[in-house]
């Protein structure tokens, strides 16, 4: 795998720094030198102190912020554009640099290389990332860690894109999925993105003819605008790999109960620990959040003495739990963990944990609101979640019915897995490679079940 034209960037980014510095700092100086030039200029229209009129009209100082925020913009675009981090960079990252970039933080050398130095020291992560991110938005089959294997049964051949080719379909969400997935495939192989002239003239050739060829298959036109990319036999076969690359063989592929084997409480030495980063925790915590404003209302109106109770089965280090006080500092929390070295990390930042297998636990329906990441691997979440159900209150006056939001793997949902239990939820998509800190890539996602 070739990355092209990466440069170093560490041993230029004092000099690049250091240009910047100097520029910023000539602003004021270059400001007050043209104020004086358009006063010598109309000084220059006058004789005697005699004014015939002003042949420039009013001339606004230029605003010192206002310089600076573009100096800073460039600064940092010029680095985007050098470090060719567009070609490393996923979509969703490109589009979220982007949007940040108005507000971007001082140019410093340690901002600069918190921003761009993952993308190059680690330029195949994000890549794959990319690859995977593009695929698992083209087709659900691709989020399921399940079936992203080479030779499985009922892999997709190709994918649907709609509106990529239509008459008002230029820079159209359709068109910029096909871009995307072309260059994810063009960087997979090391090469540099589409110019735009060949993918104009690709999607052109498409809309006149049919169908167009492209490095890795087929490219089929409709006249709705939509477009059928057909992969050959080798294109399909790399991105397999790449995907199987990104994913890993990181979850223990167990059976899902049968009716001659009973579901086991034990528990499992399969178990990896997969514990929530903070941008995980903040958004499934905000699920529940509305349930601490509706209870401290509660106590505005009715004086009770109470606060929402949460439970958070197979807490691990508490990193569930610290969202939770956070987010709804009224709670009254509460974890449950059968290792002994992860909750005694919870209990010393001051978190309420229960040690034991949750499985095992006989359920009482007090809690008002139920938040977990459950084991992933195999059955273990179905179990887990099933169990969670039972431990929701019910009947609340202020609240139907309690809420349990569940972090899941995507094959959960993709693969039906959710539908056979039964239950009524929501599902939602996390960020791809999310729980990569934690130590896996697969695609996830978390559902809601209970209040709305």
């Amino acid at each position: 795998m070739t990355v092209h034209n990466v440069p170093a960037l560490p041993a230029k980014i004092d000099k690049l720094v250091a240009d910047y510095q100097k520029k910023r700092e000539a602003i004021p100086d270059l400001i007050a030198a043209y104020a004086g030039a358009a006063d010598s200029l109309k000084a220059s229209c006058c004789l005697g102190g005699t004014y015939a009129g002003d042949p420039l009209g009013y001339v606004s100082v230029p605003s010192a912020q206002r310089f600076e925020e573009t100096l800073r913009e460039s600064a940092w675009r010029h680095v985007y554009k050098i470090a060719n981090v567009d070609m490393i960079a996923s979509a969703a990252d490109r589009q979220k640099f982007d949007r940040e970039l108005k507000q971007a933080p001082e140019f410093t050398e340690e901002n600069v290389m918190a921003t761009f130095g993952p993308y190059l020291t680690d330029a195949r992560y994000h890549i794959l990332k990319g690859l995977a991110e593009c695929f698992s938005t083209l087709d659900p089959a691709y989020k399921s860690h399940c079936k992203v294997k080479i030779g499985v049964q009922g892999l997709p051949k190709r994918v649907i894109i709609n509106n990529a080719v239509s008459e008002y379909s230029f820079n159209s969400y359709g068109a910029d999925k096909l871009k995307d997935m072309l260059n994810c495939l063009e960087v997979l192989e090391g090469r540099p993105h589409l110019e735009y002239t060949a993918f104009d003239a690709m999607t052109k050739e498409a809309k006149r003819w049919g169908e167009t060829d492209f490095s890795g298959g087929k490219i089929k036109a409709f006249r709705n605008g939509n477009v059928h990319v057909h992969f050959s036999k080798e294109a399909l076969r790399k991105i397999n790999l790449g995907l199987a690359e990104f994913y890993g063989e990181v979850l223990a592929e167990n059976d899902y109960p049968r009716p001659d084997k009973p579901a086991s409480t034990a528990v499992s030495k399969d178990l990896a620990f997969y514990w929530t980063g903070p941008d995980v925790a903040e958004r499934v915590i905000g699920e529940i959040s509305a349930l601490n404003r509706d209870r401290v209302a509660g106590w505005v109106q009715d004086q009770l003495p109470q606060a929402p109770k949460v439970l958070e089965p197979s807490c691990g280090e508490g990193h569930l739990l610290d969202a939770i006080r956070a987010s709804c500092p009224h709670a009254l929390a509460v974890g449950v963990e059968v290792h002994g070295g992860r909750a005694a990390k919870a209990e010393a930042k001051g978190h309420k944990v229960q040690r034991g297998n949750f499985l095992e636990i006989q359920p009482e329906p007090v809690f008002d609101a139920v938040v977990m990441n459950p084991p992933f691997a195999g059955d273990h979440w179905k179990k887990h979640l099933l169990h969670a159900l039972k431990f929701l209150r019910n009947g609340e006056k202020w609240n139907e019915k309690g809420k349990l939001v569940c972090i899941l793997p995507a094959s959960a949902e993709v693969d039906g897995h959710l539908k056979e239990l039964g239950i009524g939820y929501r599902w939602y998509d996390l960020p791809i490679g999310c729980f990569r800190a934690a130590g896996t890539n697969v695609n996830t996602g978390f559902i809601v079940c209970g209040a709305q």
